[in-house]
């Protein structure tokens, strides 16, 4: 046989004697070795029905990560000479643009890189239920499309679908989508319900051909069935289904993070505040998916509570990679304490999680710009256009990976025709951060604004980036201002206006002094302008 580095590979095994429970009776196992650099992957098989002979099928889907010669091997247990086989696989050489799988490196710029080498710039967008809405007939394709000309390459979802739309019916929902045996009024948890997961394959597979990469959600909103009910939703059945996920997923490239728990300090009972129970066993969660995870896929860690911080809670457990944080943004909606159009606080909120930067730390949720006409919750009201630009520009600036949340594809709603206004502003950070910067070469540098008007209390401080290597410096202004830079940052230089709002870049003008102040606009916008100065060595 032969196969692909870093390209799955697919092999079934099948039984014509029959299992009452094909899902739960027997557990069919693959382990690779490749003896040149003695690497062993074991993963799961997962039962997929039955073949075209009628035999029920279970199969293993494999990636390689060495090219050469393999060694694989398949049994069952119980013992089934059906469901055994060995034989030999000769790996070519990797495809052109192959880049292998996602990795979260505290060293790199953003957080992240591909098993090649190259860095990777996460910019994503939440659509939690997407999985379900494929699975009922929407055109998801087309909203990838869209988003990813957007510049967004990233998704966060849920592999079960919510059925919790506040305050609004769900707008897709055409089949149901219950992913387990039997039905939410009478569960059969050790059964799974294959033709939805022939629908998240799809989508996961769409996301591979589009280079949009997912995070991997297993247990959504914990205070939904059956996560809220543990009495009925036993830790065996728990297993079987994140093992499950894992086996049927783990080898698809475009599976970057997985996600155990969505605002995991909801377990035990479907309310927060458990959180040594809640931090016992979302540690022991990362352990199960991590040691059934040959490709060791980033694990995140998604947080509800705001107060105790995520680096005191989970920065000793070996198997989180990733801190996928919530910011305080429900101080800008149910409590009406801030501004919402600066995004105030959004970077002492990633600060305060991030700690000694043992983990990669990714702005994973600031709120939901609404669309005009959709609803689907009231606290979503005060996120306008404005709100979702500076989020991203004073993340970005502060040196984090950035995703958005939208109304239209959040969760009650799956539709383009009335896309929020602030999408408009993501192809303007993306392009800026990846084209007229070089994302991977950039670290925050406070100590760069020797002055600077505004305060983070505020939210008005300028922030400041630089790429000290090529002489570039960059300062996000999220109202008008000032700020002054070193003269050894400034003698011998240019610099230019980038107007975040419409994606206009000013004249490049020779810098006379390091004191620079922001153009007067007439835009009005709330809260003052937003702006970014460009200042960039002159080539001698």
């Amino acid at each position: 046989m032969e196969a692909r580095k870093w390209k799955m590979s697919e092999f079934a095994a099948a039984s014509s004697a029959s299992y009452a429970n094909p899902f739960w009776d027997v557990q069919v196992r693959a382990e690779f070795v490749h003896p040149a650099s003695g690497t062993r992957q074991s993963a799961n098989a997962y039962y997929d029905g039955l073949d075209d002979t009628g035999s029920q099928c279970w199969k293993v889907r494999w990636t390689p990560v060495h090219e050469g010669s393999w060694l694989c091997r398949i049994w069952s247990v119980p013992a089934n000479e059906q469901l055994e086989a060995r034989f030999q696989v000769e790996a070519l050489p990797a495809e052109e643009g192959s880049k292998g799988f996602l990795r979260a490196d505290t060293e790199a710029s953003y957080g992240f890189r591909f098993d090649n080498g190259e860095p990777y710039f996460l910019f994503g967008d939440t659509m939690y239920n997407v999985f379900g809405a494929h699975y009922c007939d929407v055109d998801v394709e087309s909203i990838f499309s869209h988003r990813k000309s957007q510049g967004v390459n990233y998704i966060r979802a849920r592999l079960q679908v919510s059925p919790y739309h506040p305050e609004v019916a769900n707008q897709w929902q055409t089949k149901d989508l219950w992913p387990w045996g039997g039905s939410a009024q009478m569960p059969v948890f050790t059964k799974l319900n294959l033709a939805y997961f022939k629908a998240v394959d799809e989508v996961v597979a769409m996301g591979a051909k589009l280079g949009i990469g997912f995070e991997m959600i297993p247990e959504g909103w914990l205070f939904e069935f059956p996560f809220n009910d543990r009495g009925k939703f036993l830790p065996e059945y728990e297993a079987f289904w994140n093992s499950y996920i894992v086996a049927r997923y783990a080898a698809f490239s475009s599976v970057y993070i997985w996600c155990p728990a969505n605002e995991y300090e909801f377990y035990p009972l479907g309310t927060p505040g458990r959180l040594k129970e809640s931090n016992r066993w979302f540690k022991g969660l990362t352990k199960q998916i991590r040691g059934e995870d040959p490709y060791a896929h980033p694990i995140g860690a998604h947080n509800w509570e705001k107060v105790v911080p995520l680096h005191e809670r989970l920065g000793d457990c070996e198997t989180v990679d990733v801190f996928l944080v919530q910011t305080e943004w429900g101080t800008e909606t149910e409590k009406w304490t801030k501004d919402a159009s600066l995004c105030i606080g959004i970077e002492s909120d990633m600060k305060h999680h991030f700690g000694t930067g043992n983990k990669v730390c990714v702005c994973a949720e600031f709120g939901y710009e609404r669309a005009e006409g959709l609803l689907t919750a009231g606290g979503h009201q005060r996120m306008d256009h404005h709100h979702t630009r500076r989020g991203q520009w004073r993340a970005g600036f502060s040196g984090y990976a950035v995703v958005h949340g939208f109304d239209n594809t959040w969760g009650a709603h799956m539709r383009l025709d009335k896309d929020p206004i602030g999408a408009a502003y993501l192809p303007l950070y993306y392009r800026f951060m990846t084209e007229t910067l070089r994302f991977d070469r950039l670290a925050p540098s406070p100590e760069s604004l020797l002055s600077a008007s505004g305060s983070e209390k505020e939210g008005t401080l300028p922030l400041c980036l630089r790429d000290a290597g090529a002489g570039v410096t960059a300062v996000y202004f999220p109202a008008t201002g000032f700020c002054e830079l070193p003269e050894a940052l400034t003698e011998r230089a240019s610099f230019q206006w980038y107007n975040p709002r419409t994606g206009q870049m000013n004249e490049r003008e020779r810098c006379e002094r390091p004191l620079f102040t922001t153009p007067e606009s007439a835009e009005g916008t709330p809260g003052g302008d937003d702006w970014v100065l460009l200042v960039e060595a002159v080539q001698v």
